[in-house]
């Protein structure tokens, strides 16, 4: 059974008896080699002369089983928990500067124009500045640009 390039004397005989019978994807099951192999081969063979240039298949031999088409469903959505609803309830807990951190509403309380004694301390997002309820204050005052 040898491959490549090129064919036994043995293997093309073997073709040019089964290429009125058979389609080039059965000889090349039969023969053990690839449907393109057998269908090259047989191009060069027309091409010599050995096969007749009007040689017409007869596929209803063994027709091909078309397979039905695979309808691909759509991978299933992963749901994201929902977020909880962000409460912009006024959740203050007055401190002073020096106890201010990262975790801590920086909304300074008291009248406009009086020096900040006091900060609002509530609770804060991540990464966030002020607590939920004074972010809305400031977005809609412009005081966060």
């Amino acid at each position: 059974m040898p491959h490549g390039d090129y064919w036994t004397d043995e293997e093309t005989k073997e073709l040019l008896e089964m290429i009125d019978h058979m389609s080039a994807g059965q000889i090349a099951k039969q023969i053990k080699r690839t449907r393109s192999a057998v269908c090259g081969k047989i191009n060069r063979l027309r091409g010599k002369g050995k096969v007749a240039k009007t040689l017409v298949k007869h596929y209803d031999i063994d027709p091909v089983k078309h397979r039905k088409p695979r309808i691909l469903k759509a991978p299933p959505r992963r749901t994201m928990k929902p977020k909880p609803p962000v409460s912009d309830e006024l959740a203050m807990r007055p401190c002073r500067i020096l106890d201010l951190d990262h975790t801590n509403c920086h909304w300074p309380l008291g009248a406009l124009r009086d020096p900040v004694e006091f900060f609002c301390g509530g609770p804060v997002d991540e990464s966030e500045v002020y607590c939920p309820h004074h972010k809305k204050i400031a977005t809609r005052t412009g005081a966060t640009q």
